[in-house]
Parts: structure tokens; sequence; C-alpha cells
């Protein structure tokens, strides 16, 4: 069972019951935006090969693990259309249940962002930080103007590359900063060369939050999310 509803302006929220029917439904979309393997960024690609690729990548006790890897996704919704325009060489059930939900909301407006978890995880308040830094232009350049008085850090540079390493693509490495700063404290955060100015602009991210938006209730250490 799934649903779909709009939470905010331009941000919508789909619902999957079951956690790998959802990390089915938002595979191809999400790595298409940002894979760590430039082959799948804006290319067709057929599962199986995506599937052996990160098989090897990301090792699950030799098993494909993304399901279990990934609770959340966000993306611009108009990635569905993308996708689909390039041509889907390996088109199964879950393609087409997204395309069909894109066409639905684009019925009514146009420049969407989708967020998707399942009632396995408690993933909500993360996706929406990343659908405001999206939808809202002058939150998200607050944001990078906050962050990047850190780029040239030694702090900066191991948070990235511990983001890397988790599977993110180093273009969303600063969205990526902002919401798990605001909504998580991740331990692998704290191993960081510089604790205090990693704190310091978590700190200042947090303010500038509660600053644009309702304070949300902030969820603590969970799994990845996209």
């Amino acid at each position: 069972m799934l649903s779909i509803k709009k939470i905010a302006p331009r941000v919508y929220h789909l619902l999957v019951d079951s956690r790998y029917d959802l990390a089915m439904l938002c595979m191809r979309y999400q790595e298409t935006l940002e894979s760590t393997n430039p082959r799948f960024i804006n290319q067709p690609f057929t599962w199986a090969e995506f599937m052996a690729w990160y098989s090897k990548e990301y090792p699950s006790d030799g098993a494909f693990g993304y399901s279990s890897d990934w609770s959340g996704f966000n993306m611009p919704f108009d990635v569905v259309k993308q996708v689909h325009q390039r041509g889907i060489p390996d088109m199964n059930m879950y393609d087409h249940i997204m395309i069909g939900l894109y066409d639905m909301v684009n019925v009514h407006e146009q420049s969407c962002y989708l967020i998707g978890s399942s009632p396995e995880s408690d993933v909500l308040s993360h996706e929406m930080i990343h659908a405001l830094f999206y939808t809202n232009e002058d939150y998200r350049n607050h944001v990078l103007g906050i962050i990047s008085e850190y780029d040239n850090t030694e702090m900066y540079s191991d948070v990235c590359a511990k983001l890397l390493q988790e599977g993110y693509n180093e273009k969303v490495h600063k969205d990526e900063i902002n919401a798990y700063a605001v909504d998580d404290d991740l331990e692998w955060f704290e191993e960081v060369t510089d604790v205090k100015a990693y704190y310091q602009m978590k700190k200042e991210l947090i303010a500038l939050y509660k600053e644009y938006f309702d304070v949300v209730e902030l969820s603590k250490k969970s799994k990845k999310k996209k």
C-alpha cells in the first residue's frame, strides 16, 4: 500500500508501507540524480547493471542491500519524467507506478519535490529539510553561506570524505551536511578531526532552520537517508 499527499508548498510525501517497495520505487530515479558511479548519472541503465555494481561497491553479506542501506528518499519530482523521456530499457511495475504518480501530481502543479518514507523508519523530518533546501531559495543560499565558511577546514574535508564513503555523491554533500546537522547526531560525524568546529557549524545551521521554519521534532541517531 502507498499514498501520496501534499505536505507543504511544492512538497509531496510518498508513504509506502514496505521499506523494500519504497527503495525499489525510488532507486532508479534517486541514483540517476546522485549515484557515486558516474555511469548512472543522467543515463539510462538496467536494474541488473546497477544491482551488480552496487553489490560489489557496497557489499551486504554478499547480497544486494540497497533497501537496507537507505531508509528515506528525496528528489525533484521532474526527474521521474526525465528518466522516462530518456528511455528505460527494463521498464517494470515500479516505473509504471512512479510515472503514474508523477502524472497525477503534475496535473495540479509543476516543479515539485518528492520525499519518500515508510512507517518502518523515522526519516520524515530529515527528508523535509532536503525539500525545504530545494524549494526555498533564500534558505538554501543562507545554508550554503554558513557551510562555505568551513570549506577549507580539515573538519569539512573529514565530513565530506565520510559522506562519500557512505555512498553520497559529492554534489549533494552540502545538502546532506545541513540535513544531518539539523536533524541527527550521527556518531560518524563525531569522528572528524575538529569536533568543536563541527558542532559550531551544526549550531549555526540549527539556528538558521529555526529562524526560517516552524520547529519540527528532530530525530536522533538513525540509519542513512538520501
